[in-house]
């Protein structure tokens, strides 16, 4: 019979992503309306309801998700790019933009992605998708 090791040693990054999560103030996610997730250096903090339903999972399994398991490859160069010009507040990048999201069946989501930085913690986004018709 094969035994696991600890959770933490498996995943050693959740720990430290759940201990963070739970002393910023970021519950007011929970009260937006539309898929919206906080993120840093590229991995969720946590995301809402519509978000976890987006991304086909459950809201307690979102935190320290890399955004490559959620964002299509077709738009992950774009969404990293973005990210990143907006954090740095480069004018060029827009605030909102087109991207794709893969659906649990490998499938295309199209949504409207707007990212805007947080100030608390540094370097924190928040992301809010729109499904594109």
């Amino acid at each position: 019979m094969l035994r696991r090791p600890p959770r933490s040693t498996l995943f050693p990054y959740t720990t430290l992503f759940r201990s963070e999560y739970y002393e910023i103030p970021v519950a007011f996610i929970h009260q937006i309306g539309k898929p919206a997730a906080v993120y840093k250096d590229l991995c969720l903090w946590t995301g809402n309801r519509a978000w976890a339903q987006l991304c086909g999972l459950e809201v307690e399994q979102l935190i320290g998700v890399g955004i490559e398991e959620f964002v299509h490859p077709e738009s992950l160069k774009t969404f990293i790019s973005y990210s990143k010009g907006r954090v740095q507040g480069d004018p060029a990048v827009p605030e909102r933009y087109r991207g794709i999201f893969r659906s649990g069946n490998g499938g295309k989501i199209r949504v409207y992605m707007t990212i805007t930085p947080l100030v608390k913690p540094a370097g924190a986004c928040l992301a809010i998708a729109e499904r594109a018709g």
